[in-house]
């Protein structure tokens, strides 16, 4: 009985621990319609940096992704690239995103 509680837990803890991977196509994909996303809805996306600024993010952003990158990773690429619009209203948040 000890044993299959023990093995219950492992089961729990590396499933609860372990993420998502993307590929690079899939961050890819997102980058881009994010990109599209903040040119059409974003009132002041080029108010605080200029045009070559964002263009130049948004490059690395493509760049920075390979095959394999797990959900934190990935979140901390596209917080990198929000970042660099400067603009205290935009941000991501996990906390509002289905499961």
């Amino acid at each position: 009985m000890n044993k299959l509680v023990i093995i219950v837990l492992i089961f729990l803890c590396q499933t609860s621990f372990s993420q998502r991977t993307f590929s690079k196509d899939e961050l890819r994909a997102d980058a881009e319609i994010l990109f599209q996303a903040l040119n059409e809805l974003h009132p002041g996306l080029y108010r605080h940096s200029d045009t070559a600024s964002i263009e130049t993010a948004y490059d690395e952003l493509q760049n920075a992704f390979s095959d394999g990158i797990d959900e934190e990773t990935a979140f901390l690429c596209f917080s990198a690239f929000i970042a660099r619009v400067k603009c205290g209203h935009t941000y991501p948040n996990p906390f509002n995103q289905r499961k």
